[in-house]
């Protein structure tokens, strides 16, 4: 594949307008054989192309060509990537396919730099694609949460997430928010950190992403929008298309800095309009950072709404600190028009518990997630239109996807309340897991069960009696669902045996994991 690099303003600008206010403002998608990001008269256009203001989507003509409106409340004008080529991309991977719509610049008094200005608004605007190979099957990073508020924490996410995945096999890469933890001048530092990857990486705003000395929503995202362009959009790859969505609602700093899961009416027309030029067989994917159970209601079942007709679904966020999955049906707001239910990850986040915990011998946190899970990253593999889920931790090799809970030593008269808790990192309700004593029990059906993870409790407790750092807390374990518990064969002697458990996920993969202890007298 072949990316470009960065050029502060890569879209070829001709004609400035004279007014900012209901005028239209058009140009040309076209193929930059030359990679000069500049439509030169003997390049190929490109039709039937999707360019949206942020709430109207229009496609391009047999000539190329496009025609949008542009008022004061545009903040960008951008190109709908098509499957089968690229928009350029930053010299640090960062994919540019937006023209940030800021005549006056962003208010004066933000903490962070927000949008130089603009300038009057370009009346023709030009798109550069390029090529590339882009099969239907491929493979996808998410990122959950970074959240480094320093240098030190951004060593830490290289540590765990940059290192390891130099050289990924995936195709590109999308971060759901937080890349920050309010101090918003890390950016620089975390796109140097994502650039080593080399593949393209989508981003999406969090809470923490918010320039919060604002007293409204409406420029809560300037520094955002400086760094990483709109802060919603949508893009297509395969088979599949991505809808980015903003659905943090700030309430501005005379609220106590507060805000709510919500879904604003700018974004469900954008959803609405958009969705007119996509496939019914494409795997429809939104991405945001609040999960779906914790934005309002009417959010939520406005954007049920808008993809219920498309038989392939799937969403995903964070901002939770912990894995979980999430099915929608019926009883739970689902329409069902094409699909009994919609699977919605709660996905694992980079920082953990807030990079919090015992430093490791390479002196990296724990950083284990609230639900005793270690941190990690997801793995989307993209099969066509269809998809499947792995959770990889930090510092682990890929293979160890399970823990066991169980006293290393037991004396022979507790065998009959002795009970394993086994923790599924990425498992969820529809995991299927077995455990038996090896030359002693046949697999048995485990318990699917709801509880907090014993050894989390263990290292939280470890924290509050002073033996981690203080600025290194790890706290609020709480109970999840991709646990499940098995009683031990009451009759066995005094003697060392094996725990073997085997585990398979609503994908089909499954995976094992063995537990030695000690029977006493």
């Amino acid at each position: 594949m072949k990316y470009t690099s960065l050029l502060s303003s890569f879209i070829a600008t001709t004609s400035i307008a004279t007014t900012l206010t209901a005028q239209s403002i058009t140009g040309i998608v076209f193929e930059d054989l030359n990679n000069n990001r500049l439509f030169d008269t003997d390049e190929p256009v490109i039709p039937n192309v999707s360019v949206s203001n942020g709430i109207d989507v229009v496609q391009t003509n047999a000539v190329g060509q496009y025609t949008l409106a542009i008022t004061d409340d545009t903040d960008a004008i951008f190109v709908i990537k098509p499957s089968g080529f690229m928009t350029p991309v930053s010299d640090k991977n960062f994919p540019e396919f937006y023209y940030i719509h800021r005549p006056e610049g962003s208010p004066d008094g933000l903490k962070y730099d927000g949008v130089a200005p603009t300038g009057p608004a370009p009346k023709s605007l030009n798109f550069p694609l390029y090529k590339q190979d882009e099969p239907a099957n491929y493979k996808m990073l998410i990122f959950g949460d970074p959240q480094v508020r320093d240098y030190k924490r951004m060593t830490y996410f290289r540590h765990d997430f940059i290192e390891p995945l130099i050289g990924t096999e995936a195709s590109f890469g999308v971060a759901l928010g937080d890349l920050a933890a309010d101090a918003l001048d890390i950016y620089k530092h975390y796109k140097d950190s994502i650039s080593q990857l080399g593949i393209p990486f989508y981003s999406i705003p969090g809470n923490h992403d918010i320039n919060f000395n604002v007293s409204s929503d409406k420029h809560s995202m300037e520094t955002w929008l400086a760094a990483f362009g709109p802060n919603y959009y949508s893009f297509n790859w395969g088979n599949v298309h991505y809808i980015v969505l903003d659905d943090v609602q700030y309430k501005g700093i005379q609220n106590k800095k507060g805000y709510s899961g919500h879904i604003d009416q700018k974004q469900r027309e954008f959803i609405k309009n958009d969705l007119k030029y996509v496939p019914k067989d494409m795997l429809i994917v939104p991405l945001m950072h609040i999960p779906l159970v914790n934005i309002n209601k009417e959010s939520r079942l406005a954007l049920f709404d808008l993809i219920k007709d498309y038989p392939n679904t799937f969403s995903a966020s964070a901002h939770r600190h912990f894995q979980r999955h999430d099915f929608f049906d019926s009883q739970s707001g689902w329409a069902e028009a094409a699909s009994p239910e919609h699977h919605h990850l709660v996905a694992s986040t980079s920082s953990g518990t807030w990079w919090g915990g015992q430093y490791d011998a390479y002196g990296t946190p724990l950083a284990t997630q609230r639900d005793g899970s270690p941190n990690a990253y997801n793995l989307m593999t993209i099969s066509n239109n269809a998809y499947k889920l792995r959770t990889i931790s930090a510092r682990r090799p890929e293979s160890e996807q399970l823990s066991i809970y169980l006293p290393r030593e037991i004396k022979q008269a507790d065998l009959a309340t002795a009970i394993a808790t086994i923790n599924i990192f990425g498992g969820s309700t529809k995991n299927i897991t077995y455990a038996r004593v090896i030359n002693q029990s046949d697999f048995t059906l485990a318990t699917p069960t709801k509880t907090i993870d014993p050894y989390h409790l263990e290292n939280v407790q470890r924290h509050k009696d002073g033996h981690y750092p203080k600025d290194n807390s790890l706290s609020l374990e709480t109970p999840s669902d991709h646990f499940a518990t098995i009683n031990l064969p009451a009759n066995l002697t005094p003697g060392i045996y094996t725990l073997h458990v085997k585990t398979t996920d609503m994908f089909d993969q499954t995976d094992e994991a063995y537990f030695l202890f000690n029977v006493i007298e």
